[in-house]
């Protein structure tokens, strides 16, 4: 082994790197290859020239073998800072990488040695310790946010988050959007909106808008109608008002990244509210726009955003059984809305509401749950849900028409429900992150719904599954509406193979929680979810915190897993972890953080499936707790590594 180390560090750059580069690094005695006395006479690694280094050596060694070399000194330390290494180990990385913002700056000639180290980490960490027996938080930050957060939304893969808050006196509320993973001492906002009133179900999205990739907000206040009510804003968002009190206004705006991005270089160059940071921020241009305003008299619930046809749109439940959808890029487009009441014969007489529903872009297919009720002799009340899907047709920008296909009526008192979302790529990415490889396909998403019941007390899982199909011999196809050719306005349909999702949805698991468990808040995710408990029956805007819950799936749909035609770079499928069949297991974090949140209450919590993270605020706490279950190197405002 001498030897052969020898013969490297005396030939410099052909044979002898050859042949140490095939020696397994834990083989290599590092103290005495990086010993003083071979520094001092030019036989050691750090002597050789940091191009034969990186471009010769660390070409050949694994992940585990550079981090193991960056513990030796501080020369080799920073010979792994060079980005070309990471980008080489992430164009070796086959699995599934967080999202980046869909823009050049995150393209790969234009990343930086720490941003391609981190999807690394958190793409190569995250799944393993989220499937493990005990996930724990590897990195917690706590975030000053200088106002009362009510609602958290992250983008996807870190980066921006945006936030309903308030001031100290709850007479003043903003929309807030925040920059993170930017190392900076503080968060401060990047920008802020006032609102007339408090914002409910905020939601946010990356988006292409009229030829600008931006950041997409939705959400929805309300007031009331005579004006003598009192502040709208204190009432819960928990509970449906009746009809005849609340006005309701959604609202949907835009920002452009490359605003953000001048933002986010002038945050890490002056401190907020300095007069140098005034200066530069004044002359940008305002970062919100208004692109749709929807007012109704009917409870407004659950904004979606989401590509239809190739164009942006916007989607809301106007309870209890409509639901609007509104073309973001034409000016001011109307609104048009789907009744969603189909002929179900046995069950006209029901009382049907939309509780959830989820676009399916590529099928043209908006699949929905309805809760059902009918109240019979004795005041008995019989209680339902059902899963519909509809047919959808864009035949303006402006209309669209809606046919019913098919309804699956099930047994159930429901609570709540959550559909995961589907994770395509970004429309029109510039980041590069739609570089499929080696002529393979996307691996089509599925649909996970988590259905919370109640009498008696459970989780309910099901899956629309994605089916590959023929279309030379699938009758599907022969329908003109249907066809993949029909929807060729989206070209990010050509990244997948001819697939069909197979409906009604089938029930994959049956989690019987119980009183112990205590009441579940599910985060839904693909495949996997955050669930919070809180005790039985509290339906408070701030409930205690009971514990946290990883909840996965551990099995995929092997079919499309194993086939070797498939690029799994956007599909979140799960590595193999040792719980077994162990579906939900308490998150590992600490125990005083878990106290405090137990006293105040949680206003609220989010996550982010992408990466692990999870943000909770307590209640009278302007303080945004940031976990991180996945591995993650820090930066300095510099954007340098600490």
């Amino acid at each position: 082994m001498s030897a052969l180390i020898r013969r490297a560090l005396s030939t410099g750059l052909s044979d002898g790197i050859g042949c140490l580069s095939k020696i397994p690094l834990p083989s290599l005695s590092l103290p005495l290859l990086f010993a003083s006395p071979r520094r001092r006479t030019g036989r050691s690694l750090d002597a050789l020239p940091i191009d034969i280094l990186v471009n010769e050596i660390f070409e050949e060694l694994e992940l585990r073998d550079v981090l193991t070399l960056r513990a030796v000194n501080k020369a080799l330390y920073r010979v792994t800072m060079e980005s070309v290494i990471w980008k080489r180990f992430l164009r070796r990385y086959h699995g599934p990488l967080p999202p980046l913002p869909p823009t050049s700056r995150h393209n790969f000639g234009n990343m930086r040695g720490i941003e391609a180290e981190r999807i690394l980490a958190r793409a190569m960490s995250f799944d393993k310790n989220w499937c493990g027996l005990a996930p724990q938080a590897w990195y917690i930050e706590e975030i000053r946010a200088w106002f009362q957060i009510y609602t958290i939304a992250f983008l996807p893969g870190g980066h921006y988050a945006v936030a309903s808050a308030s001031n100290a006196a709850r007479n003043k509320w903003y929309i807030l959007l925040y920059g993170l993973d930017y190392g900076w001492k503080g968060c401060y906002p990047l920008t802020t909106v006032q609102t007339p009133s408090k914002a409910f179900e905020i939601t946010a999205k990356y988006m292409y808008i009229n030829y600008q990739h931006g950041i997409v907000v939705s959400y929805t206040w309300r007031q009331y109608r005579d004006g003598l009510g009192g502040d709208a804003s204190m009432l819960s968002g928990k509970y449906d008002m009746p009809e005849d009190e609340l006005n309701y206004e959604n609202v949907t705006m835009f920002t452009s990244l490359a605003t953000l991005e001048r933002l986010v270089d002038v945050h890490a160059k002056f401190m907020p509210g300095t007069p140098a940071y005034h200066d530069v921020v004044d002359a940008l241009p305002p970062p919100f726009k208004k692109l749709a305003i929807t007012r109704s008299t009917s409870a407004l619930h659950s904004p979606s955003l989401d590509h239809l046809d190739g164009q942006p749109h916007v989607t809301l439940i106007r309870r209890p059984n409509f639901i609007l959808i509104k073309n973001l890029a034409v000016l001011d487009a109307p609104a048009y809305e789907i009744e969603c009441l189909p002929d179900l014969h046995n069950y006209n007489y029901f009382v049907q509401t939309i509780l959830a529903f989820k676009h399916i872009p590529f099928e043209r297919t908006l699949f929905v749950v309805k809760r059902l009720t009918r109240r019979i002799m004795n005041n008995k009340v019989v209680r339902k849900y059902s899963f519909e899907t509809y047919r959808m047709e864009y035949t303006q920008s402006r209309r669209a028409l809606a046919e019913w296909d098919e309804t699956k009526v099930l047994d159930g008192d429901v609570g709540s429900v959550h559909i995961s979302e589907l994770h395509y790529p970004y429309y029109d990415d510039n980041s590069g992150q739609l570089d499929v490889k080696d002529d393979k396909f996307l691996v089509p998403p599925t649909v996970y719904v988590y259905v919370k019941c109640n009498n008696p007390e459970e989780m309910r899982v099901y899956e629309v599954r994605p089916e590959l199909v023929n279309p030379d011999d699938d009758p599907r196809f022969m329908d003109p509406l249907l066809s993949h050719a029909s929807n060729m306005k989206d070209k990010r349909l050509m990244l997948y193979p001819d697939h069909r999702y197979v409906f009604p949805a089938e029930e994959v698991h049956k989690f019987d929680y119980g009183g112990i468990f205590g009441s579940p808040v599910i985060l839904p995710g693909n495949g996997r979810a955050l669930v919070m408990t809180v005790e039985p029956g509290d339906r408070s805007d701030a409930p205690p915190l009971k514990d946290l819950w990883s909840y996965i799936k551990p099995d995929e749909n092997i079919d499309i897993v194993e086939n070797t035609h498939f690029w799994h770079r956007f599909s979140p499928i799960q590595a193999k972890g040792d719980r077994g069949e162990k579906w939900v297991t308490s998150l590992v974090i600490p125990g005083h953080h878990l106290e405090w949140f137990r006293k105040q209450g949680v206003q609220t919590i989010a996550w982010d499936e992408t990466i692990g993270r999870v943000a909770i605020c307590a209640k009278d706490d302007p303080r945004i707790f940031i976990f991180d279950f996945a591995e993650t190197p820090r930066t300095d405002p510099m954007g340098e590594r600490v």
